[in-house]
């Protein structure tokens, strides 16, 4: 029991990594695409939530240059 609730808060540490990612849009990204996808959705939330943050930053940067 212990463990499954540390994981819940160390979980989102790990998976934003050393992105921009916020580690609370880390937390729901995997666990909304676990929910939606099934287990390779904590695997894939986090990372398709840091591609999309990363398009918008790169478009958002291209507009105003």
């Amino acid at each position: 029991m212990v463990v499954g609730l540390s994981d819940n808060f160390v979980r989102p540490y790990v998976l934003s990594g050393s992105s921009k990612l916020h580690p609370l849009v880390g937390f729901i990204a995997a666990f909304g695409a676990l929910e939606t996808i099934g287990f390779y959705g904590l695997f894939l939330g986090p990372v398709l939530a840091g591609a999309v943050f990363t398009l918008v930053e790169l478009v958002l940067d291209k507009e105003t240059a």
